[in-house]
């Protein structure tokens, strides 16, 4: 199988951090193992791009426009 590079999962994340590192026995042991390391990108792993947030906690505040 070969995933190619994933907007949803930012850079060789998924591959390098799920893919490689597991052996599924079937295309649903996959499916299934991917959905659950989304889940922990997404709620659970730090990114440095968002200053050390968790995407969900990142994403879930508004944005506030300080006025110039």
């Amino acid at each position: 199988m070969i995933i190619e590079r994933s907007r949803s999962v930012e850079g060789d994340s998924l591959k390098y951090e799920c893919i490689y590192l597991n052996e599924f026995e079937d295309p649903r042991a996959l499916r299934k193992g991917v959905a659950r390391y989304v889940q922990f990108y997404n709620q659970e792993r730090t990114h440095q791009s968002l200053n050390e947030a968790k995407p969900d906690q990142f994403y879930a505040h508004p944005i506030v426009k300080i006025a110039s």
